[in-house]
């Protein structure tokens, strides 16, 4: 994956970039640093002739290493250039903020250094430089410039710790992500798509990477694809394997992938659809315009299956009559099983409370959900005594409106 690290003159850019570089290389991925104002030193002398010639090297640089940490401001020539030839949602973009006055602070600290690039302008103009780039950033240009082929965009503000920032970045879903979009580029697959968190562009580091490749292909041929690229990488033990139409890579890094192999979108459209998923263009990793076209036109045309309250409230009566049969028999593994399909059930109730009316095995934003309504109190865990687990339960049924008794005896 390219990540770029862009902002202003002086914002901490490569400080940033160096640790990220040592995050990288501790988890056994060697990512180098293109640095623009490196390649000026190596190849410009002030004239716009040899800027030139430095930012096509570092062009070219950048185009050539797919794997690398890129530093640079954003804008200018040589941001265009890179812009114009990145494929869709094919990097990252990490935004350093800063207030000018604190980056013309550094300015004076790092004279010195800065003397030693051979800008093509005085180095006494780059004051107001800053203060130019700076309302450029504050109305939002960044963004605007790069969204084509910005898979995301992350901002740090240049007092944070770059630490803890980067330790909750989920850069090696990137990575990951980055080595399976290249290899099935590579081996002209035309359509791949995101799912889920990161379909929504909001993965965390705690999150799975889920994806549909829509292909005509064998999934053993994928399959064994996939299993003989990581193992030539070795950067990572892992485990493979294939489940119904998915392919499931598990990385010892804690990170877990789901590829669907299907030959056609409206056998997911489910899962896509349930991903409340508001910009369909970021959640194409490969394909066209047609793609986005045709995913657009099947969802709104999608009528998705909705929680009826009626024949879930009737569920739930159906499962509270096995609970409290469970308990009469003593069965404990019945009663944990049955506990389950209630509370299963009152979820989806509570979703009708919330105007949650689509479900599918776990709802969005589940968690808030659950704490709203303290739902915890009814999870049993086969210790607590099953009387006082079922009193607890009429309890809690009562407090969201079910007036339904679970009797003891």
């Amino acid at each position: 994956m390219r990540f770029f690290i862009l902002g202003n003159i002086n914002c901490g850019k490569s400080t940033l970039a160096k640790h990220m570089q040592l995050y990288l290389k501790s988890k056994g991925l060697e990512y180098p640093i293109l640095s623009i104002d490196d390649f000026r030193i190596k190849y410009g002398d002030g004239s716009q002739e040899k800027e030139d010639m430095a930012q096509n090297k570092f062009y070219l640089s950048v185009k050539n290493t797919r794997n690398a940490i890129i530093e640079m401001v954003g804008f200018g020539n040589i941001g265009t250039k890179i812009v114009e030839n990145l494929d869709k949602n094919s990097c990252i973009i990490i935004y350093v903020e800063s207030q000018p006055d604190i980056c013309i602070k550094r300015l004076k600290i790092k004279k010195k250094i800065l003397e030693r690039i051979p800008y093509p302008e005085s180095i006494n103009n780059i004051e107001q430089t800053i203060l130019h780039l700076d309302n450029y950033f504050k109305i939002g240009k960044l963004k605007e410039k790069w969204n084509n082929v910005c898979l995301k965009l992350y901002k740090i503000n240049t007092t944070n710790n770059p630490d803890y920032f980067i330790e909750k970045l989920p850069i090696y879903h990137y990575h990951y992500l980055s080595e399976i979009i290249y290899l099935l580029k590579s081996l002209n697959y035309k359509k791949l798509i995101s799912f889920g968190g990161l379909g929504r562009c909001d993965i965390n580091i705690f999150s799975d990477i889920d994806l549909i490749l829509i292909t005509k292909r064998d999934i053993i041929q994928i399959y064994s694809l996939l299993k003989n690229f990581f193992e030539s990488k070795k950067e990572e033990a892992f485990i493979i394997y294939i489940l119904e139409e998915k392919i499931i890579i598990k990385f010892f890094s804690c990170i877990l992938i789901e590829i669907a192999v299907i030959s056609n979108f409206s056998k997911y459209i489910l899962f896509y659809h349930g991903s409340n998923i508001k910009d369909i263009s970021k959640s194409i990793l490969i394909g066209d315009e047609k793609l986005e076209k045709e995913i657009k036109s099947q969802i709104l045309s999608y009528v998705p299956n909705t929680i009826d309250k009626e024949i879930n409230i009737k569920k739930l009566y159906y499962y509270l009559e096995l609970l409290q049969k469970a308990y009469l028999n003593n069965d404990d593994f019945r009663f944990y099983f049955m506990n389950n399909l209630v509370i299963n059930q009152i979820i989806r109730i509570l979703c009708l409370k919330e105007n949650i009316t689509e479900f599918l095995y776990c709802p969005k934003n589940i968690n808030k959900l659950l704490k709203k309504y303290k739902v915890r109190l009814i999870f049993w865990d086969m210790i607590t005594d099953k009387q006082e687990h079922i009193k607890i339960l009429s309890n809690f049924l009562a407090s969201i409106g079910i007036n339904y008794n679970v009797y003891t005896n």
